[in-house]
């Protein structure tokens, strides 16, 4: 059976994997069953790089079928897409990051989080999406279908909060799916 969704909502995707991490695509193919996503994702991994923005850089700005491809960090992406570009998404979902984004040590220097982050600095409600990876099979590359339950996951939560309370009282969510267990590191 197939299912025809409704296209109601505009997303703004980035990452801080960068355009060739898995996780933003299986993202972007979860959420463009529902929404019109348009990416602005840098060009490069920029993972652990935090708030840093390129405040008095030229950034390169290049377009892709899906949105933009940016030389510059996931907080510029947020704040390019959002004041150069003219975005007005719903809500702008950053993700699925490689690896978990828990605890202070990381909220503080994830690409990820930082994204959400400005996001939600600009006025915009915002998701961060995080992949766990087993501590003892960190550093593992997910394959591309490792990601799907978290893409998946992360949707659901975007079809289901938009419309609540839950993100008029939080700053953003940190959503951290486990990797499923029919996936399991090699």
């Amino acid at each position: 059976i197939n299912t025809i969704y409704l296209l109601y909502m505009d997303i703004l995707l980035t990452n801080d994997d960068g355009i060739k991490g898995h996780g933003i695509w299986a993202l972007y193919h979860s959420l463009s069953k529902f929404a019109n996503v348009t990416i602005v994702a840098p060009k490069s991994n920029m993972s652990g790089i935090g708030r840093v923005t390129s405040y008095d850089q030229d950034i390169q700005i290049e377009p892709i079928e899906e949105g933009y491809v940016l030389a510059g960090t996931p907080a510029d992406c947020v704040i390019i897409g959002l004041k150069a570009l003219g975005l007005q998404p719903d809500i702008v979902i950053s993700g699925c990051n490689r690896g978990a984004n828990v605890g202070y040590y990381s909220l503080g220097r994830s690409g990820t989080i930082s994204a959400a982050i400005e996001a939600t600095f600009l006025g915009f409600p915002s998701i961060s999406s995080s992949l766990f990876i087993p501590l003892g099979e960190y550093p593992y590359t997910p394959s591309p279908d490792e990601y799907i339950h978290a893409a998946n996951a992360t949707a659901y939560i975007v079809r289901n909060v938009v419309e609540s309370k839950l993100l008029k009282e939080s700053e953003y969510l940190n959503v951290n799916s486990p990797m499923t267990a029919n996936t399991p590191p090699n």
